[in-house]
């Protein structure tokens, strides 16, 4: 029941109700006003506890800084423009000063909140804030250390099978622009758009192996779980020089090609291959893998042999062959990687 829950709204949002309910009870209890503990504490709920706790320690100081100046400024100028801008004006001024950045937003929101609800004691209502702050800010890192602790395994696994999916769309849409000189136009810029698309999946994954070992800072992680961080590191690694290598066969689409029949054959070999090795590593064979490379190989040696001009120092059609030869190496180590995850998971 719990699992179909979190699936269904996400832990993120269950954290954070949560985080809410506990602040605005605690706030309520001790008769404080919950509205500004309430705001920290939804913006407090962060991807890891690390987050939350570097983002708290900056959103404290900065909420203080809104308060000093919605209180200043109230005592000085009532409830006016002047104290309303003025307010906020100097809170993002300063908090951007002292690099308060993850703290600017609620510390200017807290500012401009204030002077609609500021009575009597000056001095009490600021130390009222800080105080509804710091219950807020405490309430959600405690909530997001305790309950459904982040896990972006599963999220990294996903995001790196639609990647490998991504590069065997483009290597596929490469040999389709490469031998239909009349679509090449309309191939090229479809390319572009889905090395774009490569390169953000690329980034996500960064963001969430990041996401990962900051997690594992505060929360123990099992043998397994370790093993599989570092696996998913090196399939990185791996991605990162695969979106490499055909971002260099996606450039010689822009000068003149020539082939013959037999090395047209060889390349749409060589691609679909790669291309399926990419998307189902446990169908690679070493057999298959092997003989044609020796094919490429030999083609390659034989326009390595092509004397290089003032425009070129290397013939597209080199620069091609090499490039294949170099995704072959990648697509290897990459399906043993995932033969070894297979071996992992297998004995336990």
């Amino acid at each position: 029941m719990r699992r179909l829950i979190q699936s269904f709204i996400g832990s993120r949002i269950i954290k954070t109700g949560l985080a809410v309910f506990i602040t605005s009870t605690i706030c309520l209890s001790f008769n404080l006003p919950a509205v500004f503990a309430v705001i920290t504490s939804i913006v407090t709920i962060e991807p890891t506890v690390s987050h939350s706790i570097k983002k708290g320690l900056t959103r404290f100081p900065a909420s203080a800084i809104g308060s000093f100046y919605a209180v200043t400024f109230i005592s000085l100028f009532g409830q006016s423009p002047i104290t309303y801008s003025g307010a906020a004006i100097l809170t993002i001024v300063t908090c951007s000063k002292l690099k308060l950045y993850d703290g600017l937003l609620v510390a200017t929101l807290t500012s401009v909140a204030m002077v609609q609800v500021i009575e009597g004691d000056f001095f009490i209502a600021f130390l009222s804030r800080l105080g509804t702050t710091s219950i807020g800010i405490t309430v959600s890192t405690l909530v997001n250390f305790f309950v459904l602790p982040p896990n972006y395994l599963k999220q990294i696994d996903s995001a790196i099978n639609m990647s490998l999916n991504t590069a065997a769309k483009e290597l596929k849409l490469f040999a389709h622009a490469l031998f239909k000189e009349n679509d090449r136009s309309q191939a090229l810029s479809q390319s572009e758009e889905i090395f774009e698309q490569f390169h953000y999946k690329i980034s996500d994954i960064e963001r969430l192996l990041s996401f990962q070992r900051a997690e594992s800072q505060y929360h123990r992680q099992s043998e397994r779980a370790k093993t599989k961080v570092e696996s998913e590191t090196k399939q990185l690694h791996l991605i990162k020089l695969i979106h490499y290598h055909i971002g260099n066969l996606n450039a010689t689409l822009l000068t003149e090609l020539s082939w013959n029949e037999e090395s047209v054959k060889l390349v749409n070999q060589a691609v679909d291959t790669l291309a399926s090795y990419i998307t189902a590593p446990h169908t690679f064979d070493h057999n298959k893998q092997y003989a044609l490379l020796e094919k490429l190989h030999k083609r390659f040696s034989t326009l390595s042999l092509k004397r290089s001009t003032k425009q070129h120092y290397f013939h597209a059609e080199t620069i091609i062959l090499y490039e294949l030869i170099a995704l072959f190496q990648l697509t290897e180590k990459l399906a043993n990687y995932h033969m070894k995850a297979l071996a992992s998971d297998s004995d336990k």
